[in-house]
């Protein structure tokens, strides 16, 4: 007897075992992300340490000191002089207060991207994580998205943590020279208006991250100890030629890739791709129909797309 055999696409095998499998893979991660954080918390009960450790580096700022405490101690910042400024108001509100602020902000940004999904991210590590140390890469993550439609803000980024702001090559890459310059020049108006309020404190930045690309030793390794001299050139190239191809996704890969250090928790950044490929199939979605219906109007759409950022 012939058995015949059907070739069946490979897309149309992931899709179709995506829908029988979706409904129990999303509540058997829902399930492990409700319990990730309180997990990490007990896990951690024995360490000198708090939820939103990362946070209370913002809250507990010592504008007469700001760069006087240990890297890796509790209350260590590292930020720019323009950052602490922006937060000189932390301090004014309770602790408990400013954690469930911050951290409710990063739950909030992943929400908006994820909606029902939110809970199954937390069951992933670098996202539970990012929550439980109280970081800014999920901020530093809405940026990059919001950046599109206003690249004024690529200063949060640029500002902060300064290395992934190479990732705004995406624009040259894009050749958006308009959105390049307004990002640039608006961390530079900020940054010379912070300059001038404390000159002092930007000298002291420059030194002290000097000092840790140079010699610091850390007293426990770095779970990526790749250079930071090898990740630039990576990230700048996935930057420019994400813009050269009309792919916003490639952005939150560039910037994670150019961290000063990729901690487990920086990988958060990635969940940036969601809303940015969510865009990109939106666009291909219409270039196609518009394809289809007058191909000449075609080429229109990429300048289009382009003007509207």
């Amino acid at each position: 007897m012939d058995i015949a055999i059907t070739r069946r696409d490979p897309g149309e095998l992931v899709r179709a075992a995506w829908a029988r499998w979706k409904d129990p893979i999303w509540l058997g991660l829902t399930v492990i992300g409700l319990l990730a954080v309180p997990f990490i918390v007990w896990y951690n009960r024995d360490l000198q340490t708090i939820l939103g450790f990362d946070a209370f580096a913002t809250w507990s700022l010592n504008f007469k000191d700001l760069y006087g405490i240990q890297y890796m101690d509790l209350g260590a910042f590292r930020y720019s002089p323009a950052y602490a400024q922006a937060f000189f108001w932390a301090h004014l509100i309770p602790w408990e207060l400013f954690a469930a602020l911050f951290i409710g902000a990063s739950f909030f940004i992943l929400w908006r991207w994820a909606g029902r999904w939110t809970f199954a991210l937390i069951a992933l590590p670098p996202v539970a994580l990012e929550l439980y140390h109280g970081n800014i890469h999920l901020f530093m993550a809405a940026a990059m998205v919001v950046g599109f439609r206003y690249p004024s803000a690529w200063a949060f980024p640029l500002l902060a943590k300064v290395t992934p702001g190479i990732a705004v090559l995406w624009f040259a890459g894009a050749r958006q020279w308009r959105n390049l310059a307004i990002a640039l020049g608006t961390t530079a108006a900020i940054a010379a208006v912070s300059f001038v309020i404390a000159p002092q404190q930007w000298i002291e930045f420059a030194k002290v991250n000097a000092a840790a690309f140079a010699s610091f030793d850390p007293p426990r390794p770095y779970p990526i100890p790749i250079s930071f001299l090898i990740r630039a050139p990576i990230a700048a190239a996935i930057a420019l030629w994400g813009g050269w191809t009309n792919r916003r996704w490639t952005v939150p890969i560039a910037a994670t890739i150019a961290l000063p250090i990729i901690w487990v928790h920086g990988l958060s950044m990635l969940v940036a791709c969601i809303p940015l490929a969510r865009e990109d199939a939106k666009a291909r979605a219409a270039r196609a129909q518009a394809t289809e219906t007058d191909p000449a109007s075609k080429a229109a759409l990429p300048a289009q797309a382009a003007g509207a950022q």
